[in-house]
């Protein structure tokens, strides 16, 4: 449980104080709120030396389904995906309340999915592209390439909302 809460206050207090974080240029030319959260937050699980265990721990705890994994639910996951639906309305232009239907909880875990699957995919991806690992420079084509999707995504849901 010590390390799930040590996880959990480090990813809470970076939630809180995202500025106390080096972040990429691209984040200060975000044009939302949440398409800069997500970024800082990918910034952080590419580009974190730190992250892998971190992630593989968080992982196996979410499959088995445990005690550590409510309380990683209860004290971060919850309030951080409440966080990011209310970002995700002001985004697309919708009220608050709106965001809780399902299709705005499935837009924000899509674009969630993008930064999963580059953190635990690294091995593949890094083969497949013939890269060492994610270096500043390839975390950072990876973060314009989740920018990109970020804008098209809410561009979308905006004309529909």
């Amino acid at each position: 449980m010590a390390c799930a809460e040590a996880i959990t206050d480090l990813m809470s207090q970076i939630r809180k104080n995202p500025e106390a974080l080096e972040t990429p240029k691209l984040v200060e030319v975000a044009e939302t709120a949440f398409e800069a959260s997500i970024l800082r937050q990918a910034n952080l699980l590419l580009n974190f030396e730190q992250a892998e265990p971190k992630i593989r721990f968080f992982f196996r705890e979410i499959y088995e389904k445990s005690d550590i994994f409510e309380y990683i639910h209860e004290s971060f996951l919850a309030p951080t995906l409440d966080f990011l639906l209310l970002q995700w309305a002001d985004a697309i232009g919708i009220s608050a309340k709106e965001a809780d239907r399902e299709e705005c909880r499935l837009a924000v875990f899509s674009v969630i999915s993008q930064i999963a699957y580059f953190r635990i995919g690294q091995p593949l991806i890094s083969l497949y592209m013939k890269w060492d690992g994610y270096d500043r420079e390839k975390t950072e084509q990876i973060l314009t390439i989740i920018q990109f999707n970020i804008r098209a995504i809410i561009k979308a849901h905006r004309r529909v909302s």
